[in-house]
């Protein structure tokens, strides 16, 4: 896995609101959950998909989404699909996010490159991403074979493949620094 060792630590979700369909989130809960984004482009996702989330009146289609609206974030996107083995396929990953861990995930699953421990982390978040239509904030720490470390906050929006009423796809905004990114009331 490039030169990511085994070890990813201090893993922490912040479970957002829940945007089942019918029951939108108030854009003061949504303001809220947002506050502990410290990235200018996580935030401008956010808001970009809050509106989606309201047009649709739950979790959005990934075609609510024009081309225009992801390129830019593209560098710190991650995409993925619940494919037809049961497993998390990346369909898309930026190249920020692709140097800063040194690889490019695309086309693999996450069983293909996660750990025990930052699977079983990952896994549970999505399934409660997917189950509850709600979005989450993941903070863990990544430490690398010359033992330097990266934090890392990842942004996880579920989204529809239009096909059902059932989020089975994700969209993730990853950001990172050399400093911890997970607010102080949760450390």
């Amino acid at each position: 896995m490039g030169d990511l060792s085994e070890r990813t630590t201090n893993y922490k979700t912040i479970q957002g609101p829940c945007f089942k369909p019918g029951d939108i989130v108030s854009p003061e809960d949504w303001a809220t959950f947002i506050n502990d984004m410290t990235d200018e482009g996580a935030i401008a996702l956010a808001q970009l998909y809050y509106e989606k989330a309201e047009a649709a009146n739950g979790v959005p289609v990934r075609k609510d989404f024009t081309f225009e609206e992801l390129v830019k974030h593209g560098s710190n996107m991650y995409m993925a699909k619940y494919n037809d083995e049961g497993k998390w396929e990346t369909t898309f990953c930026g190249n920020t996010i692709a140097e800063s861990v040194g690889f490019d995930p695309t086309g693999k699953t996450l069983d293909d490159f996660g750990t025990d421990e930052s699977l079983a982390f990952w896994l549970e978040n999505f399934e409660i991403m997917v189950k509850e239509c709600r979005s989450n904030l993941e903070f863990q720490t990544l430490e690398f074979a010359n033992k330097e470390y990266l934090h890392c906050t990842s942004f996880n929006l579920p989204l529809r493949s239009g096909k059902t009423d059932h989020p089975g796809m994700c969209m993730v905004y990853e950001y990172f620094s050399t400093e911890t990114m997970l607010p102080a009331r949760y450390r």
